[in-house]
């Protein structure tokens, strides 16, 4: 039998065999094709995730500059005395000691608020000392506080003169336990002599525990200390 009777009777196998064949190579063709096209959409996802980040990231760092930039108005204030967390506190330049005494835990109970004007506006390296019931604010601190009676004005001129009477009694107070020779001269009473006299009881027992001690000094009766006690602190 020769060759083309062969493939004569077995024509219609060659032509499944080269049909499948066929379509075996173009499902193989195809699926290259495919994936060759899946590159680049892959590429692009990748392209498009770091361009996401990167304006992300430059969104991130203006939103930085913007609280930077706001916080360039801002200053410190250090809250002392009868407080709860005495300490150094961040505020707004609009900030009032209100405020500030809230961030500070509030006052404790024994302190003396009638002597703080809490609606007053705090400034940058301020000091706020919350005095307790009794005590006279240190005259170191005065000039950071302004008394209420100050801001209140009044047609009656008994009412002002006493006012400005408690203005000036409060301008008068002196700390035992940090004031100069000079400082204690101002004193009424108090001269040369009597002054040296506070120094060396505070060189030889430290400070003075309560304004009281000021009788185991030399040159003050119970007279005199009476007199002195309004202006007074330590």
């Amino acid at each position: 039998m020769k060759w083309w009777e062969v493939v004569k009777k077995r024509q219609r196998f060659l032509i499944l065999a080269v049909i499948i064949i066929f379509i075996a190579l173009s499902f193989l063709v195809s699926s290259y094709k495919n994936h060759t096209n899946a590159q680049p959409r892959n590429d692009f996802k990748e392209l498009a995730s770091s361009k996401f980040s990167e304006v992300k990231s430059s969104s991130v760092q203006t939103s930085a500059n913007n609280t930077v930039d706001k916080g360039q108005g801002r200053g410190y204030v250090d809250v002392k005395g009868a407080i709860r967390n005495p300490g150094v506190y961040k505020i707004n330049n609009d900030g009032r000691v209100e405020t500030i005494l809230g961030l500070a835990g509030g006052a404790l109970p024994e302190a003396d608020l009638i002597q703080v004007n809490l609606a007053q506006v705090v400034k940058d390296q301020q000091i706020i000392y919350i005095p307790r019931k009794g005590e006279k604010i240190p005259a170191q601190f005065q000039a950071n506080h302004t008394n209420n009676s100050t801001q209140q004005p009044s047609n009656n001129s008994g009412n002002v003169s006493d006012e400005s009477s408690h203005v000036n009694d409060i301008h008068k107070v002196v700390n035992l336990n940090s004031a100069t020779k000079e400082d204690l001269q101002t004193l009424t009473g108090v001269g040369e002599r009597k002054a040296e006299a506070i120094l060396q009881y505070r060189q030889q027992h430290g400070s003075f525990k309560v304004i009281e001690d000021l009788k185991q000094v030399d040159g003050f009766g119970e007279k005199t200390f009476l007199k002195l006690k309004p202006y007074l602190a330590v």
